[in-house]
């Protein structure tokens, strides 16, 4: 709390991350996108901004209790992931910071896993001015692309990699990468292939494993075109068939 009438300074790259998460937040219509109605200044200087309320956990909760997940689940994830982001990059956004404490589980009274994806303070706008100067790597480095670690220019190929991270770690109960210092982390990125998810996940369809795989391919070109893309290879893998489209959305 402040004092009435005390006015605060605030960073103003906090102010341009909140105002940033605003903007596009507004520009997608997803159920899957946590909805944001009103950011500001309060009198005493402090920013804020206002969410719609939502009642669940984080991803990373659920993945602490369960230590791996079924492919069928993660598929059912993904997919809802997958709808949201295409319509994030038709608005020209990239989220940029995808994983699992920004996928947040909703509850809801028929127990199904319901997807929101949270917090666009590092996205990119197309036209926007960046948040980071060039040559600096801005990100989550666990799940950050190789591009993304060397300060490079970013795209939708970009978050096709990051939630090819978080695919990995549902999975296998790990991040493709693991070391003590981040810097060796975003090093891993740029030079290692991470280690065979069948390795880690045994019994994982093949065509989930390539999928998975192909995210993670150190070149954009070589990933998926976009996530509607990668939502065909999950619809695709043992035949299997989802449908999140006929979902009652509340």
């Amino acid at each position: 709390r402040f004092a009435p009438g005390r006015s605060i300074t605030v960073d103003p790259l906090v102010l341009e991350r909140m105002h940033r998460e605003a903007l596009s937040a507004a520009q997608i219509d997803s159920p899957h996108v946590a909805r944001v109605f009103d950011f500001g200044l309060l009198d005493d200087g402090a920013p804020y901004i206002v969410m719609e309320l939502l009642e669940g956990r984080e991803l990373s909760e659920e993945l602490q209790r369960e230590a791996r997940l079924p492919w069928a689940r993660v598929a059912d994830l993904a997919l809802q992931v997958c709808d949201a982001l295409a319509k994030v990059h038709r608005a020209g956004v990239v989220h940029r910071d995808l994983k699992p404490e920004n996928l947040f589980l909703v509850d809801r009274p028929g127990g199904e896993d319901f997807v929101k994806i949270l917090d666009f303070g590092l996205a990119k706008v197309s036209g926007g001015a960046s948040l980071s100067r060039a040559g600096m790597a801005i990100g989550t480095p666990s799940y950050m692309s190789p591009e993304q670690c060397a300060g490079e220019a970013t795209d939708a190929s970009t978050d096709v990699y990051a939630l090819g991270c978080v695919l990995y770690e549902l999975l296998s109960g790990r991040p493709p990468f693991v070391a003590e210092r981040y810097s060796d982390v975003l090093v891993a990125h740029i030079t290692q292939a991470p280690r065979p998810l069948g390795e880690l996940a045994p019994g994982l369809p093949e065509d989930a494993e390539a999928l998975v795989m192909r995210c993670l391919e150190k070149d954009p070109e070589w990933r998926f075109e976009s996530v509607d893309e990668l939502a065909d290879a999950i619809r695709a893998v043992d035949g299997a068939t989802f449908d999140i489209f006929d979902r009652e959305i509340v």
